[in-house]
């Protein structure tokens, strides 16, 4: 078999596979050998089919199976020859056509290597820490929030202002006669009645008090209840009765006994507690990317496309199918999708590059994940799940996540080693 390697691109390589007439006809023959055994035909034995009657009935889809078979059994071989370390999905670049009995197979096939990563001293990297302590406006902003999730609406006195409710009568006018007539109805500045202009609906809204009016044009929508003045231009009277607002409560004990707290004390407590976790979690979250990003600064390496277009696919897949959960059309999410390109290759590049750095760092540090650590990973799993271990252990040999979790476990251990052994160049460097 002759293989030939070419430099195509950075961590790229197209190989060019030739199989003799030999090999391939061993192989057909083989193919032949394991039909014979496995295909039951009327009168004959298994492994007694006469030879031409095989040809005839499974001959030409033999042929076809056989050079995919070959293909996978010969690039396999190819790969362990020059000990290629490949990452993604080689693309394979042969003919549907079926198996030439005397002729050489050949066949290229595009792969992304994996990159040669150089680590330096992990352990001299310096970077600027932040402050995680919470301030009096992180306080103030989730205590607002808070009670905006016990908002609602009710009156208010005073003006129209935008995103306000109001409770009207909508008048709807034709030659200065009234069609229909609706009371009572909730409107908003931002929700146009049918049939007028947006801009100018919520202009006219926008500064009314409760027991004022005012009237704009309106063109009777197609399917406006009373037939006759579908398509008309007419006028819409509105009169309104109420102006609503949505509300926040008080930021006071009562508003923490709605949440079981005691007092607002207590609920201040819980919040600095829960802002101090978030911005904890977040700082070191951005001291392990300076650290790698420090080091790949330091000796960069070249990045697989391949794998890079790979990761970005399976991004945008995902994304679209979260818009989709969301009810989102497929004009819209393709829409999205053109939108988002640009920052998911961003984000699949520093994926697929913190992907070579996590490992080459793992193995430098000799930071490996055992038996052990498996264990309990799925020990957790298994708890956080409700279910067993037995269960969680079956699940991942099923979807084939073993090599997921493990990878995972690595990444953990790699920034905790990162967090703990860098240096911090201020005051949080003992945090």
């Amino acid at each position: 078999m002759d293989i030939q390697i070419e430099e195509i691109g950075a961590c790229r390589k197209r190989i060019q596979v030739k199989v003799p007439v030999d090999r391939i006809q061993s192989h057909i023959e083989e193919m032949y050998k394991w039909a014979n055994q496995n295909i039951q035909m009327k009168g004959f034995r298994p492994g007694k089919v006469p030879r031409n009657l095989l040809e005839q009935r499974v001959g030409p889809q033999l042929l076809v199976d056989a050079k995919k078979s070959l293909v996978e059994e010969t690039f396999r071989e190819a790969l362990q020859e020059q000990t290629l370390d490949v990452v993604g999905s080689p693309r394979i670049d042969i003919d549907e056509e079926p198996l030439v009995p005397d002729q050489d197979l050949a066949y290229s096939v595009e792969l992304d290597v994996r990159p040669e990563v150089t680590v330096g001293k992990v352990k001299e990297v310096e970077i600027e820490g932040k402050e995680i302590e919470p301030t009096d406006e992180d306080l103030e902003n989730a205590l607002q929030s808070i009670a905006d999730q016990r908002r609602q609406l009710s009156p208010v006195e005073g003006e129209i202002e935008e995103g306000d409710f109001a409770k009207a009568d909508l008048d709807y006018c034709l030659d200065g006669k009234s069609v229909v007539k609706k009371e009572g109805l909730q409107i908003n500045t931002r929700i146009p009645v049918v049939g007028t202009d947006p801009e100018e609906f919520t202009a006219k809204l926008k500064g009314m008090k409760k027991g004022g009016s005012a009237k704009l044009p309106i063109t009777f929508p197609e399917n406006f209840e009373k037939e006759e003045v579908r398509g008309k231009e007419g006028e819409l009277e509105i009169t309104i009765h109420e102006v609503m607002r949505f509300q926040s409560p008080a930021i006071d004990d009562e508003l923490a006994k709605g949440y079981q707290f005691d007092d607002l004390d207590a609920l201040k407590k819980d919040v600095l507690e829960k802002i101090s976790e978030q911005k904890e979690a977040h700082e070191f979250g951005r001291r392990e990317e300076a650290i790698l990003e420090a080091l790949y600064s330091e000796n960069p390496f070249d990045l697989p496309e391949g794998l890079i277009v790979e990761e970005s696919q399976h991004r945008l897949t995902q994304y679209a199918e979260h818009l989709r959960s969301q009810g989102a059309d497929d004009e819209v999410v393709e829409k999205q999708l053109e939108t988002a390109k640009e920052d998911v290759e961003t984000e699949a590049r520093l994926a697929v590059r913190n992907l070579f750095l996590v490992d080459a760092i793992a193995k430098k540090e000799k930071l490996f994940v055992t038996e052990s650590d498996v264990e309990q990973q799925i020990q957790r799993i298994a708890a956080e799940n409700q279910a067993t271990v037995e269960d969680v252990k079956k699940y991942l040999e099923e979807k084939e996540m073993l090599g997921e979790l493990r990878m995972d476990l690595v990444n953990r251990k790699v920034r905790e080693f990162l967090r703990t052994t860098a240096k911090i160049s201020d005051s949080l460097k003992d945090s």
